[in-house]
């Protein structure tokens, strides 16, 4: 597992609700500003990868470059927004997400206290992932974390991941019988 906090000053902790080891940022990417939510988005119960972002209000394209990860392997990659106010002009930011030069995703914030992902089935080409947020003029581009889980082939066996520009997103995640308490991962 890569599970990465963004915009995070601390070095390395443990989720008290799903025990998944976070990292900060810092050696994936080297560009952007970490910056806190606002307070008042900001309370107890809100999940640490929830309480800081890393915004890019420079440049059209910033790029985190996830590594270390085996070529042609399958990965699930996840990203993960809360706006939170972060910035103080209480706007919905609109950006693009790509997954290396493919659009992945367009993220658009309609609350600031939406904790939104989005997620995409793809094999590594290289020995790392690049995740861009694109800048699209609506907003500056945010990110709160991002995720990789490492999957095995055999599970999607039916579908080819042979060219370097096919991946799967997820269209609708349901919940079928988890108890309330069971943390999703």
């Amino acid at each position: 597992f890569i599970s990465i906090d963004c915009g995070s000053s601390e070095d390395d902790y443990e989720d008290d609700l799903t025990g998944i080891h976070y990292t900060n940022d810092t050696i994936y990417v080297d560009a952007g500003m970490p910056k806190n939510v606002d307070p008042n988005f900001n309370n107890t119960s809100l999940p640490r990868q929830f309480q800081t972002v890393r915004s890019f209000p420079v440049g059209k394209r910033n790029c985190y470059n996830i590594f270390p990860v085996s070529k042609n392997s399958l990965y699930l990659i996840r990203a993960w927004f809360m706006y939170g106010n972060y910035d103080h002009i209480n706007t919905n930011p609109q950006f693009y997400l790509y997954l290396g030069i493919n659009p992945w995703a367009t993220i658009k914030v309609n609350d600031p206290r939406q904790q939104l992902s989005v997620e995409i089935l793809s094999t590594a080409r290289t020995e790392s992932i690049a995740v861009c947020l694109v800048n699209i003029g609506f907003g500056t581009p945010f990110i709160s974390a991002l995720e990789l889980r490492p999957l095995e082939t055999s599970m999607y066996s039916s579908y080819s991941f042979d060219s370097g520009s096919t991946y799967l997103t997820t269209f609708y995640r349901w919940d079928l019988g988890a108890p309330n308490e069971t943390a999703t991962i």
